[in-house]
């Protein structure tokens, strides 16, 4: 209980720290405490010898990245544009990670639970690859949507970031619930397909 807590705590910190400092303190402020705390996460896990992997280090870049942008930033209007930009980014990130030989997923399940590479085998690899397919049209639908509405005249700052606040929540929550719910199922037709074995997805 203790380490899942913790897990969270860190997984959550760069988001728990802006909606804290946005209520408080301001937008631009929220955005630099948000860029302070994930330089913080990744001092913290470099000196706990952690292995982190390359979907890490490409989200917290881009939190430092747009983070200083915002800050320095004197045109509002980036603001408004930069949730579509964020998600197609990470939807372009998705789709080299679905057709490199080890796919993103598979990498992130290798890094959270000590996984060897060895044991996955081609069904279990093409499961993963589909998976990650299936969150690169997530991410870019939500691309989408998100420059259809800052693209409307009457769409504010704040607007967008309620928008973004219930729409990236939702979405994301709704995301991993199909993800458990199709994973076996999905699993399972695969290994008939390729190899005629069933077994318990990892």
């Amino acid at each position: 209980m203790h380490q899942t807590f913790k897990l969270l705590i860190l997984s959550f910190a760069p988001l728990i720290a802006f909606y804290g400092f946005e209520h408080f303190f301001g937008l631009k402020t929220a955005i630099a405490a948000t860029v302070v705390v994930t330089v913080a996460e990744i001092i913290y896990r470099k000196l706990k010898k952690e292995e982190l992997g390359a979907f890490f280090w490409f989200v917290s870049i881009s939190t430092i990245g747009f983070g200083l942008v915002d800050v320095c930033s004197t045109n509002t209007r980036f603001f408004k544009y930069e949730p579509a930009l964020t998600n197609f980014m990470t939807g372009a990130y998705f789709i080299w990670g679905a057709i490199t030989p080890k796919p993103l997923m598979q990498d992130m399940v290798m890094k959270m639970k000590k996984i060897p590479e060895s044991h996955f085998g081609p069904a279990i690899v093409m499961y993963f690859r589909i998976m990650t397919w299936i969150w690169v049209v997530y991410f870019l639908v939500k691309a989408g949507v998100y420059y259809a509405i800052a693209d409307e005249p009457d769409t504010s700052v704040g607007k967008m970031m309620i928008i973004r606040t219930l729409v990236g929540n939702a979405s994301m929550f709704g995301m991993i619930g199909i993800s458990w719910l199709i994973g076996k199922p999905l699993l399972k037709y695969i290994q008939k397909r390729i190899d005629g074995q069933t077994v318990g997805a990892p």
